[in-house]
C-alpha cells in the first residue's frame, strides 16, 4: 500500500522527470533532520538514486542555545530508518568567515543584509558540495528547499524555478549561489505542497514527521537578530529626527535599525494626532534615524534601483528584457525593466513599474523571468 501511494506522487510530470534522471545515480542529500530534508531523502530513495544523508555542522555562538545535536540525532533516526548511509560534515569555519562576518561587517556598514542567502550561497550550494564532493563522486546533490529544478536543456537558461506552492517557494534565498552548482541540485519538493509533505512524513513514520519547523537565520535557529549583533557591535544611543531634521525622539542604535522598521526607536515629541512612524532613511556616521508619517512614507519611494554584486543565472537575459522583481522573501512581485546590466563591474539598473517600497541597502533585489529564478543583486 504504502508503494502505491508513493507511486502514486511520483507520478507528477515533475518528479516523474525527476525520477528518470536519477534513477541509479548517487545523490548526496543534505539532512537536518527537519520534515522537508527528511522527505526529500526518502522520495529519492524510492526514486531510485543511491542516496546518502549528510548533515552539515554550522557555527553557534556560546551565548544561545544550540539544537544541533538534537537535529543530528534526527538526522541519524532518519538515515537509519530508511537504512541509507548516513555522514556529517563539518562547516562551522566555513560558516562563520563567509556569514557570520558578513552579517557583522553588513550591519557595521549600517547596510541590512541577508544572512540566509550567503548560507545557501557559501555553504549549502558552496562548502557542502566541496566537501561531499557533490559535484565529482556523486551525480547530483539535493536539499529540502521549496523549488523546482529547471533541467534546462539550453545552457544558458536559468537551472531553477519556482515552487509549486508559491506561499512556501524559497528561490529568493537562492539568487547568489553557483549556477553549475544549482544545475546538479535536486529540490524535491518543488511540486508538493508543505501539508502534502507532513502527510507523506507521517505515511513514512519518519522520525521528523512530528518535529516542528526551524525558523530564524540558517543553522543558528531562532535569535534576536540586535541581540545577537549587540555581542559584537556597540549599540550607540542617537537621535531620532522628523522630515524637517528636528530631532523628535531617541533610539538605542542606528546599526541596528532598518529602512520601513516602525519599532526600535522612542518618540519624545507627540501630538494627539500623531501617526505611527516608520523609519525613511538612517545616516549611521552621525547615528541618527530619520521617519515619517506611516502616511507620508510613500512620498520616498523609488522605481530606479542600482545592484551590485549581480548573479546571473539566466545568461540569456537582456537587457531593456521586462522582468519580475522582488525585494523580500514572500514579497509581491512587481513588473521592473532591467535597464543596463555590467558584467565586468557585476552592477546593474532596475526601473519598476510602481514602487515595491522602502528597501535598504544590503537588501537583495531578486528577479524572475516567467517562473524562472533569473538572479539577483544587492542594493548599492
Amino acid at each position: 500500500m504504502m508503494n502505491e501511494i508513493l507511486n502514486v506522487i511520483l507520478s507528477d510530470s515533475y518528479l516523474s522527470n525527476m525520477k528518470e534522471r536519477v534513477r541509479g545515480k548517487k545523490v548526496s542529500v543534505g539532512v537536518s533532520g527537519g520534515v522537508d530534508s527528511s522527505v526529500s531523502l526518502a522520495l529519492l530513495q524510492a526514486m531510485g538514486a543511491q542516496v546518502t544523508g549528510v548533515f552539515m555542522k554550522g557555527w553557534y555562538p556560546s551565548f544561545i542555545e544550540c539544537t544541533w545535536k538534537q537535529d543530528k540525532e534526527f538526522a541519524m533516526r532518519t538515515c537509519a530508518h530508511l537504512k541509507v548511509p548516513f555522514k556529517t560534515v563539518d562547516l562551522s569555519k566555513e560558516y562563520e568567515a563567509d556569514v557570520v562576518q558578513y552579517l557583522i561587517n553588513e550591519y557595521k556598514q549600517g547596510r541590512t543584509p541577508n544572512p540566509d542567502i550567503m548560507c545557501n550561497k557559501h555553504i549549502k550550494f558552496g562548502a557542502f558540495a566541496d566537501s561531499v564532493h557533490g559535484l565529482q563522486s556523486s551525480d547530483y546533490i539535493a536539499t529540502g528547499h521549496y523549488a523546482r529544478s529547471a533541467f534546462a536543456k539550453e545552457e544558458n537558461f536559468s537551472p531553477v524555478l519556482k515552487a509549486f506552492d508559491e506561499q512556501k517557494d524559497q528561490t529568493y534565498f537562492l539568487w547568489a549561489s553557483d549556477r553549475e552548482v544549482l544545475s546538479k541540485t535536486l529540490f524535491p519538493l518543488g511540486s508538493i505542497k508543505k501539508d502534502q509533505v507532513r502527510d507523506i512524513a507521517n505515511m513514512l513514520d519518519l522520525p521528523s514527521a512530528q518535529k516542528s519547523d526551524s525558523q530564524g537565520v540558517c543553522f543558528m535557529g531562532e535569535i534576536d537578530v540586535a541581540d545577537f549583533l549587540s555581542h559584537y557591535i556597540e549599540s550607540v544611543p542617537g537621535n531620532v529626527l522628523n522630515d524637517d531634521g528636528d530631532i523628535i525622539g531617541k533610539h538605542e542604535g542606528s546599526l541596528f535599525l532598518t529602512l520601513g522598521q516602525r519599532h526600535g526607536f522612542t518618540i519624545t515629541k507627540k501630538t494627539p494626532n500623531d501617526e505611527r512612524m516608520v523609519i525613511i532613511s538612517k545616516d549611521s556616521v552621525a547615528n541618527t534615524i530619520t521617519v515619517s508619517p506611516h502616511s507620508k512614507a510613500k512620498e520616498h519611494y523609488t522605481t530606479h534601483f542600482t545592484v551590485d554584486n549581480i548573479n546571473l543565472l539566466d545568461a540569456s537575459l537582456k537587457e531593456n528584457e521586462p522582468i519580475s522583481l522582488r525585494v523580500r522573501h514572500r514579497g509581491d512581485l512587481v513588473s521592473a525593466t532591467l535597464l543596463r546590466i555590467d558584467k565586468e563591474s557585476g552592477r546593474a539598473t532596475i526601473e519598476c513599474e510602481k514602487s515595491p517600497g522602502l528597501i535598504a541597502s544590503g537588501q537583495s533585489l531578486v528577479w524572475y523571468h516567467d517562473s524562472y529564478l533569473s538572479g539577483g543583486g544587492i542594493l548599492s
